[in-house]
């Protein structure tokens, strides 16, 4: 949602909120609009930034806690 994206803004590299941004955008137009608009390739990228930007906001939670 994009409410999460604004979220993140606040704590994350513009690269990552970009990154999260157009991943939103993507699954938005795959759930609401046409299906078969992400390939399989694709997919797993998108996974592989997921777990990469997860990885740093659990980072940057040990930092600060």
């Amino acid at each position: 949602h994009i409410s999460v994206v604004r979220f993140a803004e606040l704590f994350l590299r513009k690269e990552d909120v970009i990154i999260l941004d157009r991943m939103r955008r993507k699954r938005h137009t795959t759930i609401y609009d046409t299906a078969g608009t992400i390939s399989e390739i694709e997919a797993e990228n998108i996974v592989m930034r997921a777990e990469k930007l997860v990885q740093e906001i659990v980072k940057m939670i040990r930092d600060v806690g």
